[in-house]
């Protein structure tokens, strides 16, 4: 009989060894799970958590596009009298905003225009050459290259500089 006790004692005394061990195994996961998240919380690079504004439009990927605004912007800003050009390609018309020098009478800004869309209209792969000097437009066009407007403006942009395009 001593000895079943004896025996029933090292039953229990093993049981609660295996739970006190089952209790420290799950207590120390505990802790490293709280320091890992601890971890990522307070050494988190706010620029890799935080996400990214992305633009509204990015700019085009096609190299076609991109060389044929650059070769106009380029031909542009050569002009006398252009003190900034931005270049918006849409499949085959270039659409071409100005600022100009203040001083410039009427004549001269539609001088400049017409050359504006003598730098654009010998490529080959351009059907149609539109050129403003109007700021308003020209703030818009600088928006949607800089991806900060959508580009649903871009119809209405295209309908306005056509309109003025009356030399």
């Amino acid at each position: 009989m001593a000895d079943n006790e004896d025996r029933g004692r090292k039953k229990q005394a093993a049981r609660r060894e295996r739970r006190r061990n089952h209790w420290v195994f799950i207590g120390t996961i505990m802790l490293l799970f709280i320091v890992v998240f601890a971890g990522f919380l307070f050494t988190g690079n706010p620029s890799q958590t935080v996400p990214e504004k992305k633009p509204l439009n990015p700019p085009p990927t096609e190299p076609e596009f991109q060389d044929t605004a650059t070769i106009v912007n380029e031909r542009v800003n050569r002009i006398g009298g252009v003190e900034e050009a931005s270049v918006l390609v849409l499949n085959r018309i270039v659409l071409i905003a100005l600022v100009l020098d203040s001083n410039l009478s009427r004549q001269g800004v539609d001088a400049i225009k017409k050359e504006a869309v003598g730098t654009a209209a010998d490529l080959p792969q351009v059907d149609e050459v539109l050129v403003t000097a109007n700021p308003e437009i020209f703030a818009e066009v600088g928006d949607i290259l800089a991806g900060e407007a959508p580009l649903d403006s871009l119809q209405d942009i295209y309908e306005r500089i056509r309109d003025e395009m009356v030399f």
